[in-house]
């Protein structure tokens, strides 16, 4: 009897190994939704044209984040997403939608940024 019992745990136990955790399961589904960390690096810039002081700054598709400067230029962009940039620094009120990586965009009346995917 004690043969059989060590059969059946042997067993659950070779079984149990062979599946794998929940975590890494889930990360590779957010991997392959492009959704990884961070989904989108920009650079802000104290002028409006681009120019003078620039603040790098990175934001995944689940924040939002408040906007410093007068333009911005995008360096980075994860597949099927796009930068919004918000009249409140809250992510409310009127938006622009960019996705174009190295344009110059004035944000003078803009104090909020987020990306959505």
């Amino acid at each position: 009897m004690f043969a059989k019992g060590t059969t059946i745990i042997t067993t659950f136990l070779a079984l149990a190994a062979a599946m794998p955790s929940p975590a890494i399961a889930g990360e590779n589904a957010l991997e392959l939704e492009g959704r990884a960390a961070p989904s989108s690096e920009f650079v802000t810039w104290s002028n409006g044209d681009c120019t003078g002081t620039g603040t790098r700054k990175s934001i995944t598709d689940s924040g939002c984040s408040g906007l410093p400067g007068q333009s911005i230029s995008i360096l980075s962009l994860s597949p099927g997403c796009a930068v919004r940039t918000w009249q409140f620094d809250n992510c409310s009120g009127a938006w622009s939608q960019h996705v174009t990586l190295g344009a110059c965009f004035s944000i003078s009346d803009k104090f909020g940024v987020s990306v959505v995917c």
